[in-house]
């Protein structure tokens, strides 16, 4: 009686082991699936941006083409008999015309040289961080889009216009911007590209730094868009220097325009990598 006893305990403490380990291998299925569907919408969504981005970038590509080799009048205008794809008395620069008929929040395009940065710029001014989940066509999207704080004006410009983008894994955005940790890419990259629809400008970085938002003494260069006077804007410039991870030798006084640059740190708990530029073009 008691072998017969045993024998069951012992059978239905193995049915339960199995019972357990059915839904533990239902669990981490569950998981597989889910982590397998998300990694797949990720990409699929990556790659739909690149597709876009490569899209715009191309257009914006082949009118500057035409443009640089358009025949000239004596005085240096354009051709008016010349057949551009373009508007050639608009203010808006020929390149940045066709995508600023497709959103009209287009301010104007960001570029540093040997880098996968090659973005329009995009500023919404009724909503705060509009463009932070958004792409160029205003649809839903983790990659969101390069985009300028509203309390900033790119065109008069503000002494500081500040720009936001997201640090991604697949290399996109603003991913690159995590390379001027080190000083030897700095020394490589020494510039960025960043035009408004109505001009061309060069700027020259001068101080790269990480700080955690979430410190008490945090310093808030997001909020620095108009000096009130040359001492406020001298001590913005002393304080990016002296936060810098290395020297630039780059300097910027009372007058000069920058442009603040501002990703995702993931060496601190809620950190944001920050480059700063001085206009020089």
């Amino acid at each position: 009686m008691n072998f017969f006893k045993n024998l069951g305990s012992k059978l239905k403490a193995l049915s339960h082991k199995k019972t357990f380990y059915y839904v533990l291998f239902g669990i981490f299925s569950a998981i597989f699936i889910f982590s397998a569907i998300f990694l797949i919408d990720y990409f699929v969504e990556s790659a739909k941006q690149k597709s876009r981005y490569d899209e715009l970038s191309g257009d914006k590509n082949q009118v500057q083409n035409i443009v640089d080799n358009a025949p000239t009048t004596p005085g240096g205008d354009l051709d008016p008999d010349g057949d551009y794809p373009f508007d050639p008395n608009s203010a808006i620069l020929p390149e940045y015309q066709d995508a600023y008929s497709q959103n009209d929040d287009l301010i104007g395009w960001i570029r540093i040289d040997g880098t996968v940065i090659d973005y329009p710029v995009m500023q919404h001014l009724e909503e705060k961080d509009y463009y932070l989940e958004r792409n160029f066509d205003e649809e839903y999207s983790k990659h969101g889009c390069i985009y300028v704080r509203e309390q900033c004006n790119p065109f008069k410009p503000s002494d500081n216009v500040v720009i936001y983008g997201h640090y991604k894994q697949d290399g996109s955005m603003f991913h690159d911007l995590h390379g001027y940790y080190r000083e030897s890419f700095w020394k490589e990259h020494p510039t960025i590209e960043f035009d408004t629809i109505y001009e061309h400008h060069t700027y020259q970085i001068l101080a790269v730094f990480k700080v955690n938002i979430n410190d008490s003494d945090f310093f808030p260069y997001h909020r620095f868009n108009n000096a009130e006077s040359a001492e406020e804007f001298d001590e913005f410039v002393e304080t990016v220097k002296s936060m810098s991870f290395y020297d630039t030798g780059v300097d910027a006084e009372y007058g000069d325009k920058l442009i603040t640059l501002s990703t995702c740190e993931y060496t601190l708990s809620n950190g944001r990598l920050v480059v700063v530029a001085k206009q020089v073009s």
